[in-house]
């Protein structure tokens, strides 16, 4: 009996680095907007905010730049599909010649997205418990993949 394998088909790891190319920039809009309102913000914490936010941007924007690498490296592309579907979310993605669609409904986004803030916050949260941290990296030059 022969077995027939379909190598194109993206690797599991190579699946995870697809959601996590489609929610980590869906994760530095939220940062972004964040922070445009709080550029208006007259608080006295304030500053402690934006700090904070461009931090948690660097580890993203630092994470995202492994993801895209990840998937340049292993022959993949992702683009937003044109599909319109109210409660879910669409991407095409190319994979050695072989092309999918990849979706996540919206309450499955927000909750993952939430969920990975929360890791992020936490991990920014340590490195100042630990002393590591002044604008989200730490002073190796590298942090804990989430």
């Amino acid at each position: 009996m022969t077995m027939t394998t379909r190598p194109n088909l993206p690797t599991r790891e190579e699946v995870y680095a697809i959601r996590d190319s489609i929610l980590l920039p869906m994760m530095l809009t939220i940062c972004e907007k964040n922070l445009r309102e709080l550029e208006f913000d007259r608080q006295p914490m304030t500053q402690l905010y934006i700090v904070t936010v461009n931090a948690l941007m660097n580890r993203i924007n630092a994470d995202l730049t492994t993801v895209k690498k990840l998937l340049r490296s292993g022959g993949i592309k992702v683009v937003e599909d044109d599909r319109v579907a109210e409660a879910m979310i669409y991407y095409r993605f190319f994979c050695r010649g072989y092309n999918d669609i990849f979706g996540m409904t919206r309450d499955v986004v927000k909750a993952e997205i939430s969920v990975r803030m929360g890791k992020y916050i936490g991990g920014l949260l340590q490195g100042v418990r630990e002393g590591g941290y002044v604008t989200g990296h730490r002073e190796e030059g590298h942090h804990d993949p989430i």
